[in-house]
This record gives C-alpha cells, structure tokens and sequence, in this order.
C-alpha cells in the first residue's frame, strides 16, 4: 500500500510541475505562448519516457491481471508473494516431502500399504527418487512367501515367511547328510515398522530396518558364504547386524560349524531370529548344533566376559553395518574383542561415499585390511548386467555406490604383550636386555 501512495503523489506532483510549467504567466505575450505550446509537445527525454514506461506497465500489473506467464515475483522483508498462484517448486523441501510420504508408507495401518515391495517403493518414481532400496536383490535365490502371522500385540505389524531356495550356491548336500537347502526368514508384511518399534529404537538406539526386509548385501554375504563352507567347518562364527538371518540360517543348514551365534542390536529383531532358528531346529534343517541368538549392541566399553565365548570367534561377518559412522570405533573393539587369534572379520559393504573410508581409518590400528571388489564370479557378472543396463554409468534404480557390496577382509595382528618395567628397565649401568631382578636385589641376571 505504502508503494501505490508513494506512486500516487508522485503521479500528483508530476502532473502539477508540468501544469505550471505548461501554463503561461499573466501578461505573457502571443510568442511566449506559442512557444509554451510548443515545448508542451517536445519528446521526452529517455529517462522520462523509461519511467513513463514502468508507471504504464505498473499500472497494467496493478489493475488488469497480465498473463500468468507475465507476471513477477513481488518480494517483501525477504518473503516471495507469486501472483500466478503457484509457488515455483523448491527441490529440497519436494525431497522432504516425498521422505515423509515414504515414512508414512509404513506407518500408515491401510490396506493399500501392505502390498509387495516393489509397491510401495519401486512403483512410484516420486518414492523411488528418495528411496536407497531401488535395488532390491541381486536374485541369487528363487524365493516363495509363506504364511503370514499376525502380531499378538495388535500394533498393526504383521510377519510373513519367507523361502530361500539356497541349492543353486556351494556343495550339494549328501542324501542322509541332514541339514536343508530351504532357509526360511521372518520378517515384516510390506516392511511395516510400528510406533512400538520407534521406541523401542530410541531406548537402545538401533532402528529396526533388519526386520523390514533382506537387504542385498545379506543375500551376497549368505551367497559367499555357502561358496566357501569348508571354510566354516568345525569353527566359531558370530554374525552382526543378523536383521532376518539370511547368512547365519543358510551357514548353519550346509555347514558343520562348531557353533554360530546371531546378534542384533535390536530386541525386536533378535525375538524374530529366535522363532527363525526354532523353525528350522524342529524341522532338522540344521547341520551347526550350537545356533544361539542374543541382543549385541556395539560398545567401546564391551568386554569379554559380556559374550559368551568371547575372544574365541573365528570368524565374524557382517552385511552393510558401517551406515552410522558414530559406531565405527565401538564396531573395531567390538570385533576386537569377539575374535581369537588369528581370527578373520568378513565384511560386506557397499561404499557409501566416504563411510567405508572412515571405517577403515579407525580399524587400520588393530587389523590388516585386504578390499576384493571382484571377490565371487557369479555375483560381479550380475553387477557387469546391472551396470550394462544403465549405460555403463549408475543411474536410479542401481548405483554401485549404494548397492553394490565389496568385500573387506579384516584380519586382526598380533596382539604386544609389553614386558615389565623392571625386566626392561637398565639397572646400575647395565645395557637393555639383561636386568636385575627387583627380588634377589641383582642376584640374577634375566636374559630377555
């Protein structure tokens, strides 16, 4: 409004300067006013005739709508008022929109949201530019859906099985051997997540994403290792970050480890692994004896005498488990303190940016490291497919960066036992290496 009065008076004292600049004065003679008519009609300079201009399409904006192509974008204390009527779209805030759409995907307890996967996430592109799982699997196993079950707690969850046919990796079992090439999983109808299983995340500080579904580094990891069962015979095996099991289920039906112990971080998670590995332990689909499962949350102040046999795991394998870089350094002591010596961590993770290079700073201390990005023939033909199919280059649906899981081989040093002060300290002038024992007062010359 301030503006339109502003334009108003100038308008007013424009038209009253050229009014008596236009007028003749008293007296003027017949020349001075044919010369005043004359200069009424002179052009305007062009800075008038530019003014003259803006006030005239001002004056169009202000009282006759323009086009809506043609109108402009009015500012005021820093605020944009659009009189087309529609905001130009802000990607950052559209992205935002389309994450909480997807959020409330599974929350929300319809039944439009309980459909397959590829539903709720695949089919829609406004979904699918935000969603991290566009690529779903690796298809290295025929899968078929059991029955569903139903939450008794009514929280709107639902649990549905899951089959994996794991014949077509490793050895073929032998008739009479025991064990099953059939591992079933329990995880969540169309990946609901329930406000219980919110706060249950925030008292312990880990999601629930292992329930939701099988992600595609737990499918290459239970590929890999059915591949090299032999590797696991007669050995201690921990998994972490287990969500449905996958890897640890199929190890313990076609391996005779010594023992396998599942671990998540997750209550909610490790109850499921539990009915998982009764499922199969009455069905005697189960080689590995021993199969427990228990609620591992990673610390820097983990001991061994909080995990039952502690410091005597042979191996420890993980699937896409360095995504929160707070807990790479509770991750390295955790692994520290789980393996034996001479142990071996295998680690299957997508690169993620510059997560894996932060991991990798932190363990370098206590591990060798080996990377092996082509660490299994089968499983790089189907990412030279995948990356073929986008042009050679990632695109929305498989970006290697995010899906494609590498291998890291962690193998822990030799642990430095340091020797007494008194056995290395020099005493009475005596060279490093021989000292005298504090108890015989130099009596005795100890070599070390």
């Amino acid at each position: 409004p301030h503006q339109s009065n502003s334009a108003s008076r100038t308008r007013k004292a424009g038209a009253a300067m050229q009014g008596a600049s236009e007028a003749p004065a008293a007296g003027s003679s017949g020349s001075e006013r044919a010369g005043a008519v004359s200069q009424q009609k002179a052009p305007l300079t062009p800075r008038g005739a530019a003014v003259r201009t803006s006030l005239t399409k001002w004056a169009a904006c202000r009282w006759k709508r323009p086009p809506p192509d043609a109108r402009p974008t009015i500012y005021i204390s820093g605020y944009g008022f659009y009189p087309t009527g529609d905001a130009p779209v802000d990607p950052v805030k559209a992205k935002a929109k389309a994450r909480w759409k997807l959020v409330s995907k599974f929350l929300r307890p319809s039944k439009a949201n309980t459909d397959t996967e590829s539903d709720l996430v695949g089919g829609d592109k406004e979904l699918n530019a935000v969603s991290v799982r566009r690529h779903a699997s690796f298809n290295l196993f025929p899968t078929t859906k059991g029955e569903i079950e139903k939450e008794e707690d009514g929280w709107h969850a639902s649990y549905e099985w899951i089959h994996y046919d794991t014949s077509s990796s490793g050895r073929k079992l032998e008739e009479g051997e025991g064990g099953s090439t059939r591992v079933s999983v329990r995880q969540r109808v169309g990946g609901k997540v329930t406000i219980k299983d919110m706060e249950e995340a925030r008292k312990s500080g880990v999601d629930t994403t292992g329930t939701v579904c099988l992600w595609p580094a737990e499918e290459v990891m239970a590929h890999y290792l059915l591949e090299h069962a032999q590797d696991f015979e007669g050995k201690n095996v921990v998994e972490l970050g287990a969500g449905v099991g996958l890897a640890g289920l199929a190890l313990a039906a076609r391996a005779k480890a010594n023992c396998i112990l599942l671990t998540d971080g997750n209550a909610t998670c490790v109850a499921s692994l539990a009915v998982a590995v009764e499922h199969h332990r009455s069905h005697s689909a189960l080689l590995t004896n021993q199969v427990e499962c228990r609620e591992l949350i990673w610390s820097e102040g983990l001991s061994r005498l909080d995990i039952p046999r502690a410091g005597t795991y042979d191996y420890v394998v993980a699937a896409d488990c360095l995504f929160f870089r707070d807990y790479h350094k509770a991750l390295v002591h955790t692994l520290d303190t789980l393996l034996a010596e001479g142990g071996k961590a295998l680690i299957f993770q997508p690169p993620r940016g510059e997560t894996m290079a932060k991991f990798r700073t932190h363990a370098e201390d206590k591990f060798e490291i080996e990377r092996e990005d082509k660490y299994d023939d089968r499983v790089h033909a189907i990412h030279s497919e995948l990356l073929a199919a986008a042009g050679g280059a990632a695109d929305e649906s498989y970006n290697p960066d995010i899906h494609y899981p590498v291998l890291l081989v962690l193998k822990r040093k030799p642990r430095s036992i340091s020797q007494p002060s008194w056995a290395t300290m020099s005493r009475g002038g005596r060279h490093m290496g021989t000292a005298n024992c504090p108890c015989c007062k130099g009596r005795k010359n100890l070599m070390f």
